[in-house]
C-alpha cells in the first residue's frame, strides 16, 4: 500500500467502526424499551382472560391506558433507534458506498412505506367509517395504500439485512450472519405456530355442523398462545443478542484497523 492511501483507508475504518457502533445502539435500544414497558405488557397478557370471560375490568389501570402507555414507551425508543440507524447507516456508506449503501438506501425506504401506510391508510380507514356502506373507490385507495407501503417496507428490510450480511462479511466473525438466520426461522415458527393454533381453535370450537364458534367455558384456547408468544420472545431476543454482539466485533475490528499496524521497532 503506498503511504498516500494509508489515511483514506484508516478514515474509512474509523467510519465503519463508528457506524457499527451507532448501528449496535440502534439495535440496543428497542430491548430497554421492551424492558421500560414491560410492567404494562403483563398487566395487559393478565387482563386477557378478563376481556374474554368478564370484560377485561382490570384493578388498577384501563386496558386502553395500558396499551396507550406502552405503544408510547416503544413509539419514542422506536424514533431514537430510528435516528441512530440514520447515523449508522450514514457513516458506513461515507466508508464504502458500493459495499453499506443499500443499508441506507433500504433504511430510507422502510421509512416511506410506513410514512404512506400512516398518512394513507389511517385517512382513508376514518373516511370509509363515514362514508357509509360500499366505499368501493376509498376501500381500493387503503388496500392500495397498505400494499404499496407493504412492498416497500418489505424491499427495505431486505436491503437493511443485505447490508448487515456484507459487514459481517468484511468484518465480523458470523454473529450477525447468524441473528438473520434465527430471525428467518423466527418467522417461519411464527408462521406456522399461528397456523397450527388457529387451526386448533377452529378444529375444538367450531360446531361442525352450523359453522359457528362455540365459545370455551375458559380461556383454554390461549394457553399455547402464549407458549408460542414467549418462544417467539426468547428468539427475538437471541435475534438482538447476536445482532448486538456482531456489531460490537465489527466495531472493535474496524477501530483496530483505522488506528494501523503497530510502529516498527
Amino acid at each position: 500500500m503506498v503511504a498516500g492511501e494509508v489515511g483514506p483507508t484508516r478514515r474509512a475504518c474509523g467510519l465503519m467502526s463508528g457506524g457499527a457502533r451507532m448501528l449496535m445502539w440502534s439495535f440496543l435500544l428497542p430491548l430497554v424499551g421492551t424492558a421500560a414497558s414491560a410492567p404494562f405488557i403483563l398487566w395487559i397478557w393478565s387482563q386477557i382472560p378478563y376481556l374474554m370471560i368478564y370484560g377485561g375490568h382490570g384493578p388498577l389501570w384501563t386496558l386502553g391506558g395500558a396499551m396507550a402507555a406502552t405503544d408510547l414507551i416503544s413509539l419514542a425508543f422506536a424514533a431514537a433507534s430510528l435516528a441512530l440507524q440514520w447515523i449508522g447507516w450514514s457513516r458506513l456508506r461515507d466508508a464504502d458506498r458500493h459495499r453499506y449503501g443499500i443499508g441506507r438506501t433500504g433504511l430510507v425506504l422502510e421509512v416511506i412505506g410506513l410514512i404512506l401506510v400512516i398518512a394513507v391508510f389511517i385517512p382513508i380507514s376514518v373516511a370509509i367509517s363515514a362514508a357509509g356502506p360500499q366505499p368501493w373507490a376509498l376501500g381500493l385507495a387503503g388496500a392500495g395504500a397498505v400494499a404499496l407501503g407493504g412492498i416497500l417496507e418489505l424491499a427495505g428490510f431486505i436491503m437493511v439485512l443485505v447490508g448487515l450480511w456484507r459487514l459481517d462479511e468484511d468484518h465480523g466473525v458470523g454473529y450477525i450472519k447468524a441473528s438473520i438466520a434465527t430471525l428467518i426461522a423466527t418467522m417461519i415458527v411464527a408462521v406456522a405456530g399461528f397456523a397450527y393454533w388457529a387451526s386448533r381453535v377452529a378444529g375444538t370450537y367450531m360446531n361442525p355442523a352450523s359453522g359457528a364458534f362455540v365459545p370455551p367455558p375458559a380461556a383454554a384456547p390461549l394457553a399455547p398462545l402464549m407458549d408460542l408468544m414467549a418462544v417467539l420472545l426468547a428468539l427475538d431476543i437471541a435475534i438482538y443478542a447476536l445482532l448486538i454482539v456482531g456489531l460490537r466485533r465489527v466495531s472493535a475490528v474496524a477501530c483496530a484497523r483505522s488506528q494501523g499496524p503497530p510502529p516498527a521497532q
